[in-house]
Parts: structure tokens; sequence; C-alpha cells
């Protein structure tokens, strides 16, 4: 079972960093 919870908080980790990762390249793109 902790495995379990280990392992959602890393895809939750995963997904938040991707979010931040979209968000910056979209401010780059949109302050050309």
């Amino acid at each position: 079972m902790k495995n379990v919870t280990n392992t959602v908080m890393d895809v939750m980790k995963q997904d938040r960093e991707r979010k931040l990762a979209i968000a910056r390249a979209t401010a780059e793109v949109s302050a050309k």
C-alpha cells in the first residue's frame, strides 16, 4: 500500500513539472 502512495506522489510530481514546463514554453512563445 505504501508503494502505491509513493507511485501516486511521483506521478503527481511529474505531472506538475510537465505543466510548469508547458507554461514556461507558452510564456516564451507569447513574449516573442
